[in-house]
């Protein structure tokens, strides 16, 4: 049992990392994907790399409506307006998370099926 949950552990770390590695390649070159590097991966890991992609997206967005949501019983200011601008950036670091999971959900359905009409 300790082992099993040694190698959950282990594969989160990876996958983590992976979804690092494939975030940063990305966001270096414009929202391309990686695409080289995807390929290398098998289905699983990149199976966890979308996941992992998806659920950094969601927190992301969850993190800006909780702002929104602060900024909205802010009184009006300097203050309110400096929140504002701050929860424009978030949007926009988020909108690219959301992106790059899509695109990388994309690119695992090409592959599986890519897969399967290999496999025919």
């Amino acid at each position: 049992m300790e082992a099993l949950k040694e190698y959950q552990k282990k594969k989160k770390r990876w996958g983590k990392k992976a979804a690092a590695d494939v975030e940063g390649y990305m966001a270096a070159h414009g929202g391309e994907v990686p695409v080289e590097l995807l390929d290398a991966m098998s289905d699983a890991e990149l199976a966890d790399v979308v996941q992992h992609a998806h659920r950094e997206a969601h927190q992301c967005r969850e993190a800006v409506e909780a702002e929104r949501a602060r900024i909205a019983l802010m009184p009006e200011g300097p203050e309110k307006v400096a929140a504002l601008a701050a929860l424009a950036k978030m949007e926009a670091e988020c909108e690219e998370k959301e992106a790059a999971a899509a695109a990388l959900e994309e690119h695992l359905q090409k592959k599986k099926r890519w897969g399967d009409r290999r496999a025919k």
